[in-house]
């Protein structure tokens, strides 16, 4: 005997998929506006600065992304039920492929997300806190030897100088007239010449930076 729904449940289930559907959308939605906030903030806003120490790795980096990621866990094993992600599996070795794909995936989208929110902004509050910091301490000139000059091959990269501050790799991005002046030349004729403040937890607020020989 075949079950015939009536009005009223076509009506709420009509409801909950249009519900969910809104839902779907507006998670997309905050998502990309996150994400514009993030290119924005790294590609505009951040201050440019040297520098690292364990306690920003630990509480700017790794916690951040531990607690995104624990948060977002909590709303996976909804996503990782949905259809919607299981249908990328459904044809081949099924079972197989969603045991080892679908958390593998869900795990990268986490991080993603873990970075773009809490990562994102707890490394804008340091930066907040370590400008106003370095702007109160006086002006340092740091003299370093160049390490490397990489040319930019295309749009979507950019020309570099690398150099080490204390025992860690920097790069600064240049213009393509300076790189065009140097790239030539080897690397080891050359001095990046800072002008900094010293901010908080080992960090430096770059003031300029000039090649030098």
């Amino acid at each position: 005997m075949h079950h015939i729904k009536t009005k009223t449940q076509k009506k709420k289930e009509k409801a909950t998929v249009e519900k969910k559907q809104w839902i779907d959308n507006r998670n997309y939605w905050l998502f990309m506006l996150l994400m514009g906030c993030c290119v924005l903030y790294h590609t505009f806003l951040k201050p440019l600065t040297i520098g690292t120490n364990l306690k920003h790795s630990l509480f700017i980096v790794f916690i951040p992304t531990i607690a995104g990621i624990i948060i977002c866990s909590y709303f996976a094993k909804k996503v990782m039920k949905q259809d919607a992600v299981k249908e990328l599996f459904r044809n081949t070795f099924k079972a197989t492929l969603e045991k080892i794909f679908v958390p593998i995936f869900a795990l990268l989208i986490m991080v993603l997300i873990s970075y773009v929110t809490l990562g994102s902004f707890a490394d804008a509050a340091f930066q907040t806190l370590n400008y106003n910091k370095a702007k109160k301490s006086p002006i340092i000139t740091i003299i370093l030897p160049v390490d490397k000059f990489q040319k930019s091959h295309s749009s979507r990269t950019s020309n570099n100088v690398y150099f080490y501050f204390e025992g860690c790799r920097e790069s600064f991005k240049v213009s393509t007239d300076l790189m065009n002046a140097y790239i030539a030349e080897a690397p080891f004729k050359h001095r990046i010449k800072l002008t900094v403040h010293k901010g908080i937890w080992n960090h430096y607020l770059v003031e300029s930076f000039a090649i030098v020989k």
